[in-house]
């Protein structure tokens, strides 16, 4: 693994733009590229690899109460767990169809599991309006949720990045390209090297785990919880 600050980083930008000293591109700019950059590195990887930024946290309900904050890192929900007894029991998502209809007769809750399904909801601007919702009443319980991390921000200089196998020069190239056409100088170089770094990371970043060939998942009772417990 191979870490960077961003002072690093920003070093790296200026001098394959050569662009050492040069006040017309400041170090601001070239941050938000970087993290621009950093961005669009995450959705390859998250495409290619979900697992890899996947990371689980807890909410407690109460009766009542539908809707409920999630984590402030929150990007991409995988699943949600009700706790109960010491087990985990999936529950499914609430798609559109089902908010007014009641659920079926095999959807029965089991073991005290409640009868619920749940949706992410809302965004807002800055993404902190992003809302889980049960319907029906989740009870008062307490979930595990399942779900990718956003995109890393690198705010001071000595914020890092971990490159993990040279990834780490698509965000400097990402931003060499910008700052290259932001001084209306020849970018091909940068876009010719991005696009050989994206093939690169797309091929290698689902092979993390080259052993674990994919399967069809058993998910027999999952809808009424009864044969299925984590």
């Amino acid at each position: 693994m191979r870490t960077r600050t961003l002072t690093q980083l920003i070093a790296d930008v200026r001098a394959r733009a050569d662009m050492e000293g040069d006040g017309h591109v400041t170090d601001a700019m070239i941050t938000v590229w970087l993290n621009q950059g950093i961005a669009d590195l995450w959705d390859m990887l998250v495409f290619s690899d979900p697992e890899r930024h996947y990371v689980t946290d807890t909410i407690s309900t109460t009766t009542e109460t539908e809707s409920y904050v999630l984590p402030d890192d929150f990007y991409q929900m995988r699943g949600v767990d009700v706790e109960i007894q010491g087990r985990r029991y999936p529950i499914e998502p609430l798609q559109f169809q089902e908010r007014l209809g009641p659920l079926t007769d095999g959807d029965l809750a089991v073991f005290g599991a409640p009868v619920t399904r749940y949706q992410v909801r809302s965004s807002g601007i800055d993404g902190s309006g992003t809302r889980l919702y049960f319907d029906p009443d989740p009870g008062t319980h307490t979930y595990r949720i399942h779900y990718v991390q956003a995109p890393q921000l690198l705010a001071s200089g000595t914020d890092e990045l971990d490159g993990v196998a040279g990834w780490e020069d698509y965000p400097v190239e990402f931003a060499r390209k910008l700052a290259l056409e932001r001084q209306e100088q020849d970018s091909s170089p940068a876009h010719a090297a991005l696009e050989q770094l994206r093939g690169r990371i797309r091929k290698m970043a689902s092979l993390r785990d080259a052993g674990g060939s994919p399967r069809i998942a058993d998910v027999r009772g999952r809808n009424n919880l009864r044969f299925r417990s984590l």
